[in-house]
């Protein structure tokens, strides 16, 4: 977006094989990531939605979360 702020979009699954093949989990997220009063301090914000099934016969669930994350760097100069 800028030199100071990015965003990210991810996806993913979970499948299981045994006992039988089924798809357990579901997933979608969007990072929004900016770099606040130093170079070195970020903060993310992270929505993310995920699908999930107990078993193959079960109904899926839809599960909404929110993550803020701050990140401090630090490196040997």
């Amino acid at each position: 977006l800028s030199k100071r702020s990015a965003l990210s979009y991810n996806t993913g699954v979970t499948w299981f094989t045994k006992p039988s093949s089924y798809l357990s989990n579901t997933h979608f997220s969007v990072v929004y990531r900016q770099n606040i009063l130093r170079k070195w301090l970020f903060y993310e914000l992270i929505p993310e939605v995920n699908w999930e099934k107990e078993d193959e016969l079960s109904h899926t669930k839809q599960i909404y979360k929110f993550t803020l994350r701050l990140e401090v760097l630090f490196e040997n100069i």
